[in-house]
């Protein structure tokens, strides 16, 4: 048996009945404990790798990381977004390299909840990136399943972890210069180690609400009309291309088929109706999506102005999922330059439909300000051109957004 599953194995044997003690059994406590903040730093080893006949070689490294999460369902799992702090480059000239992980979202479920101080050990499932560049060639980013594992050692606000992450295999080729793919092996196991600060934002409401002042509050604002109301948002997010660019793939396999996205700002005005739960929403974004090599360059551009109208599903102990239709106006361009000369640059508009998915932290239906996850699908975005369809259909992740409700 393997040692990840005898661990998980041993903890399923052991763990429970701390595990039901750790749930808080006051309905007050229990919803104000739901979920807890978290950041931190760590550091991940990441593998060489080398093509067979020995020509690319991209040396071993340490990356160091930021991560933002939340501890939900009372320590039992936590969702999060790690951020590789730079790529750090190796070796000069034609050999430089850069690796890096890119942007990793990821899941995780403890098989001891973190409520009180002691060791946890994990099994998590995400999306991670390669994110690679050797001399004057294309930088790779390249996102794939993720799986972890590992333990948790909490001691008050505190969390270290130490951990594995595998991922499927992240490339196999990577080009030496317009004509010249060359096979590459590139390591598909990271190991890592990391310190974490957990912040309470919410335990502080269980006092007002329980002697009643919060509770009067909220039917105040509700008889004046004011839980309904304009909502602002602004938060960071990361485009994701769904599909392979086969235009690249085809007529230009020294760039990188899927570009990578920058992150962007995401920002909303709305209105949120209380009585049925629905919220509509302007969403603005300007994306790009950028590959270079060998003296080529190519940008893709997309403004979007999106109308959303989402309805939450319920609430779960301050976690309110939604989900809703997308309708955005979309501006798309294509630019390319060859040694500095333009030779393509096209543009569309276009109105292109999207779905909604994601979910509020809200302990009470009356907060002045909550924390928003979204996720967006783009399926239908491209730009017809003249030798090929330049696919941009995509996914824009906003793991955190802040949306204040300035009538409360």
């Amino acid at each position: 048996m393997p040692l990840v599953a005898r661990v998980g194995l041993l903890a399923c044997l052991v763990l429970p009945p701390a595990a039901a003690a750790q749930r808080p059994t006051d309905s007050l406590e229990r919803r104000f404990h739901f979920a807890e903040l978290f950041t931190g730093i760590d550091v991940t080893a990441l593998q060489p790798a080398s093509s067979p006949d020995g020509r690319l070689q991209v040396p071993g490294r340490a990356l160091p990381r930021v991560t933002v999460g939340g501890l939900h369902f009372w320590g039992h799992a936590d969702f999060a977004v790690t951020f590789a702090l730079g790529r750090p480059a190796r070796g000069e000239g034609a050999s430089r390299s850069r690796l890096g992980t890119g942007i990793e979202t990821r899941a995780r479920w403890y098989l001891r909840p973190m409520r009180t101080d002691g060791v946890s050990p994990f099994l998590g499932a995400g999306l991670g990136a390669t994110d690679l560049e050797i001399g004057d060639g294309p930088r790779i980013y390249r996102m794939q399943p993720m799986g972890q594992a590992g333990l948790v050692w909490r001691r008050g606000g505190t969390l270290v972890e130490a951990g594995w992450s595998t991922r499927a295999r992240p490339l196999d080729r990577y080009p030496r210069s317009r004509s010249d793919l060359a096979a590459l092996d590139v390591g598909e196991h990271t190991v890592f180690v990391g310190v974490h600060r957990l912040f309470e934002t919410t335990a502080g409401l269980v006092a007002p609400i329980r002697s009643g002042a919060w509770g009067d509050r909220e039917r105040a604002l509700r008889e004046a009309g004011r839980l309904s109301g304009p909502t602002l948002a602004v938060g960071l997010s990361s485009p994701i291309l769904t599909g392979s660019t086969a235009r690249n793939r085809e007529l230009r396999p020294f760039l990188a088929e899927r570009p990578r996205g920058r992150p962007n700002l995401d920002l909303g005005i709305g209105w949120h109706a209380d009585g049925p739960d629905v919220q509509v929403n302007l969403a603005l974004r300007r994306m790009q999506f950028a590959t270079d090599a060998f003296g080529f360059d190519q940008r893709s551009d997309r403004t979007s102005l999106a109308l959303e109208a989402f309805t939450f599903l319920g609430d779960w102990h301050g976690f309110a999922p939604f989900v809703g239709p997308v309708v955005s106006v979309e501006r798309l361009r294509l630019r390319e330059r060859d040694g500095g000369t333009p030779v393509t640059d096209v543009a569309r508009d276009l109105v292109a439909p999207g779905v909604l998915v994601g979910w509020d932290i809200r302990p009470t239906r009356s907060q002045p300000w909550v924390l928003r996850t979204n996720l967006r699908w783009f399926p239908t975005l491209d730009i017809p051109l003249s030798d090929r369809r330049h696919a941009l259909g995509q996914l824009e992740f906003n793991f955190i957004q802040l949306v204040w409700y300035p009538r409360r």
